[in-house]
């Protein structure tokens, strides 16, 4: 899942600058998913790594993160 996401930002040449507006204001809504996306993004984390910085079991940062990702696609438009 996550490869897809980045895949399609790389895709659309997504503005670093952009990317990082977004993950602020991902911050102000959820530090713990702000954090995780960093880390998934940034630095190729494995999703259990995500996880345990999100401060959530696996399968629930699993579906916290689809959600998540999906909104960051969108607001990158």
């Amino acid at each position: 899942f996550l490869d897809n996401v980045l895949m399609s930002f790389e895709a659309r040449d997504i503005d670093i600058g952009r990317l990082d507006e977004v993950l602020a204001k991902l911050r102000d809504m959820s530090p713990p998913m702000a954090d995780a996306a960093l880390l998934l993004i940034y630095t190729g984390a494995t999703m259990e790594e995500a996880a345990k910085a999100a401060g959530q079991p696996l399968r629930t940062f699993e579906r916290s993160w689809k959600v998540t990702a999906a909104w960051i696609k969108e607001q990158l438009g």
